[in-house]
């Protein structure tokens, strides 16, 4: 089945909260799965759930914004 696409501005999940604060302490993709006790392919999907709910394709972009906003 295929995944649902998510709209922009689509509040994050918690597990994607998880992978944006491991981001913004400096690990790298192949890191997250140990972060989050999924395996690479959800840690993917997430990342790709997190670049449409942001309507944003930098990783460094969304992580400063949500750090200025106090999200994370």
């Amino acid at each position: 089945m295929p995944r649902k696409v998510q709209r922009p501005g689509t509040p994050l999940t918690p597990r994607e909260k998880l992978i944006l604060q491991a981001w913004a302490e400096g690990k790298i993709r192949k890191q997250l799965p140990e972060v989050i006790g999924k395996s690479l392919w959800v840690v993917d999907t997430d990342i790709k759930s997190i670049y449409e709910r942001m309507g944003m394709t930098n990783k460094v972009a969304i992580v400063a914004k949500l750090i200025r906003e106090g999200v994370i």
